[in-house]
């Protein structure tokens, strides 16, 4: 039973091979970032892009997907801020103790490798 369930959804949910035409072909037409573009996104965060980002959220909405309103990150934003950008300017050498979860970095214990799991 465990088997059937198995396959169908990795049928279900499985990606199928595209082969480089194909996507090319998807891809041509598409509005394609310059270079100078393509630079400015690996730029570092500064903290000044962190708070109007944080201020421009709307409130009394729902949480994100990491459980935190934009009351919240308002309200505390700035320990968080201070947080995230202390992190950041550290991510060049990063600690093998910070995990990326679901697109951010949240400190994790590291398991013991006498633990059964």
């Amino acid at each position: 039973m465990r088997d059937h369930a198995m396959d169908f959804y990795t049928d279900l949910f499985g990606g199928e091979q595209c082969s480089i035409e194909g996507r090319e072909e998807i891809l041509e037409g598409l509005p394609q970032l310059s270079p100078e573009e393509k630079a400015a996104l690996d730029l570092e965060l500064t903290l000044e892009e962190l708070t109007g980002a944080v201020n421009q959220m709307a409130s009394g909405r729902a949480p994100g997907i990491d459980g935190l309103s934009g009351e919240f990150l308002k309200h505390f934003g700035v320990f968080l801020e201070l947080i995230y950008m202390a992190f950041s300017q550290s991510a060049s050498e990063p600690d093998p103790s910070w995990r990326p979860v679901g697109g951010r970095c949240f400190p994790c214990c590291q398991k013991k490798e006498t633990w059964p799991y």
